[in-house]
């Protein structure tokens, strides 16, 4: 039985995977630009959690906001 689009993933491009609340929102080639990303979503909604998982290293890391 096919699958239906809605349950189609897309392929992973990058090392460094992009998640909010634990589900994986994009990959990336850099941990720069993941960082980055996930920086933008942390300022925009501060109470959900946002980290970079590193499937190369088995890492994952929390994005803070920076105190100014």
């Amino acid at each position: 039985m096919p699958e239906k689009v809605s349950q189609l993933r897309r392929p992973d491009i990058g090392q460094f995977r992009l998640q909010v609340d634990r589900q994986t929102k994009g990959s990336y080639l850099t941990l720069e630009a993941a960082e980055e990303a996930g920086l933008a979503i942390k300022q925009g909604h501060p109470l959900v959690q946002v980290s970079v998982y590193d499937t190369g290293a088995g890492i994952n890391k929390i994005i803070e906001v920076p105190k100014s």
